[in-house]
């Protein structure tokens, strides 16, 4: 099945959620500049795509946003000041105009307010820092997940773009990286060069069968156990029974070992992080970044952990 709409929230997700307010009360936001450029190669791969940008704020610098996309022929809509109507209906109204539906519809969003749409449309996104329902969310879509490894306002939507390319036309490998070059041929992130009719010689189709790995984790206290991570997939940690302490660093999981002196490692591993307590019920996810080995702590006598490791 093919994307054939896709609409994009504005604030924290094509912003990274920033208001700035100089002296005289006037308002500016941080948008990255890769993001519309995602947009023009999704055009260019996928001409009769549908792009839309829908926002509850009103007018202002979203509004000037979307003129310059629309000028460039990229992104056709503009919905704003939506309070009480809903992302979800404005999405609809796209829909019918043009003949769509919902299961042909892609949307990224970053908050709660967007959680409607995006359990609603046939490709749910979202931003690497959203909130964790919508990760959860966008984890577990039957198409493999789509939480992206960019936060908000730096370069999010452009990864959702290249997905988006990837998904319509199927001719990418399993990196699901890359750029479509100005001569019309595509180099992906594995430094893989086709034409624009042949398809990526590492491409091999997915079995939705194998998207998602779970595995029960038995522990007992004080037991420490690691996992092999990679960033070709999301971990979702899920106490079934006990708890655990989880130590959390800047770019994932870390143990109590101090990896900034394993040589293995060398010094990628970050030196802060804080501890984090999961009672039974409680969730957490890690998200694509560094290899490295995330560690679980048992505190409780005896704990048991539910691991699903989703494919990006």
């Amino acid at each position: 099945m093919k994307i054939k709409l896709l609409c994009c929230d504005v604030d924290g997700t094509m912003t990274d959620g920033s208001i700035f307010v100089d002296q005289n009360g006037v308002e500016s936001k941080r948008f990255d500049c890769r993001d519309g450029a995602g947009f023009h190669r999704l055009k260019v791969a996928c001409p009769d795509i549908i792009i839309a940008m829908i926002t509850s704020e009103k007018g202002g610098v979203n509004m000037q946003r979307f003129a310059k996309f629309h000028a460039l022929g990229t992104v056709k809509y503009f919905y704003d000041d939506i309070h009480g109507v809903g992302k979800l209906s404005a999405i609809s109204e796209i829909c019918a105009k043009n003949g769509i539906n919902m299961s042909e519809v892609a949307f990224i969003g970053d908050d709660l307010n967007d959680l409607e749409a995006l359990e609603n449309v046939g490709f749910p996104f979202c931003p690497s820092n959203a909130e964790i329902h919508l990760q959860v969310l966008c984890g577990k879509t039957e198409h493999g997940g789509f939480l992206v490894g960019y936060p908000g306002g730096h370069g999010a939507v452009r990864r959702c773009c290249e997905k988006i390319v990837n998904l319509n036309n199927r001719r990418c490998c399993n990196c699901d990286g890359f750029e479509i070059l100005e001569d019309g041929t595509t180099e992906c992130w594995n430094g893989n060069k086709f034409g624009p009719n042949d398809v990526c010689p590492q491409f091999t189709p997915r079995d939705k069968k194998n998207q998602t790995v779970f595995k029960d984790i038995k522990l007992k206290k004080p037991e420490e156990k690691e996992f092999e991570y990679h960033e070709r997939h999301h971990d979702l940690f899920t106490v079934i029974s006990g708890s655990v302490e989880i130590h959390i660093g800047s770019n994932g999981f870390v143990s109590r070992k101090d990896y900034n002196k394993d040589k293995d490692f060398g010094t990628c591993m970050p030196l802060e992080y804080k501890i984090k307590k999961l009672y039974q019920g409680e969730s957490i996810r890690v998200s694509a970044g560094t290899p490295h080995k995330p560690g679980l702590i048992c505190d409780h006598e005896t704990a048991t952990i539910k691991l699903e490791k989703l494919e990006v």
